[in-house]
C-alpha cells in the first residue's frame, strides 16, 4: 500500500509571518498581545477599569470642590497648583506646573491668573531666563492650604477610611500605573499633546 501524505498549503505573501515589535506590557510584564490571548472577557474588564476611573474622577471633582476647595473660594486646577507650590518648596514655572500635574502648560493658565489676581501666587524674577516666568507661593497661599485642609482631611477621612488599607495600596497601584504610562501610549497611538489628560481640568 502506498502511502498519501497532504502537502503543506503554500505560504501566499499575506499569510507570511511579520516581525513583531515590541509592545507594551502591563503591570504584570504581559504584553498586550499575550493580553489578546486571554479572551473578550479580559477587554471588558479593562474598559470597565478604565470608565470606573473616569467616573471616579468625576464625582472626586464635583465633591471636593462642592465640599472642600469651592468653600475658600478655589477649583480644584487652582488648589492643585498651590499643593504643587508647596510641595516643590521653590518657584517653578508654568511648564514645570503642568508637567507635575501631568497636563499641557494653557491648561494652567487661567489657574495660575486667578491665583495671581487673589494674591495667593507671585511671579519672581528668573535669573537664568528672563522670557521664563517662575511662579511661587505667598504666606497668603500658604495660608490658605492650611485653611482647607482640616475639611480635605475630614472629607477623606469619612470617604475612603472604612476601606482596608490593601485595597486603598491595591487602587494607588492601578491609578499611577494609568499615569506612568501615559507617554508611552500616547506615542504609540500617536495621539497629540492637545489629546493628554488636562482634558479633566479644562472641563473645570
Amino acid at each position: 500500500m502506498i502511502e498519501v501524505h497532504a502537502l503543506p498549503a503554500p505560504v501566499r505573501p499575506r499569510d507570511a509571518a511579520k516581525p513583531r515589535r515590541a509592545g507594551l506590557t502591563d503591570a504584570r510584564g504581559w504584553s498586550i498581545h499575550r493580553r489578546s490571548m486571554l479572551g473578550p472577557d479580559s477587554f471588558e474588564l479593562d474598559a470597565r477599569l478604565i470608565r470606573a476611573a473616569i467616573y471616579a474622577n468625576n464625582v472626586i471633582q464635583r465633591v471636593t470642590t462642592r465640599l472642600v476647595y469651592g468653600q475658600a473660594g478655589l477649583t480644584l486646577p487652582q488648589y492643585l497648583v498651590l499643593l504643587l507650590l508647596r510641595e516643590a518648596q521653590e518657584p517653578l514655572s508654568l511648564s514645570e506646573l503642568a508637567a507635575r500635574a501631568h497636563v499641557i502648560k494653557q491648561a494652567m493658565t487661567s489657574a495660575y491668573q486667578r491665583l495671581l489676581a487673589k494674591g495667593l501666587v507671585a511671579e519672581v524674577p528668573n535669573t537664568k531666563d528672563r522670557r521664563v516666568c517662575r511662579i511661587a507661593l505667598t504666606p497668603a497661599g500658604e495660608r490658605m492650604l492650611a485653611d482647607v485642609e482640616p475639611a480635605r482631611r475630614s472629607l477623606y477621612e469619612d470617604w475612603l477610611g472604612t476601606l482596608p488599607s490593601g485595597e486603598r495600596e491595591e487602587a494607588l497601584n492601578v491609578l499611577q500605573y494609568i499615569v506612568r504610562t501615559e507617554p508611552e501610549i500616547t506615542r504609540k497611538h500617536r495621539l497629540g499633546a492637545e489629546l493628554s489628560v488636562d482634558a479633566r481640568f479644562t472641563a473645570l
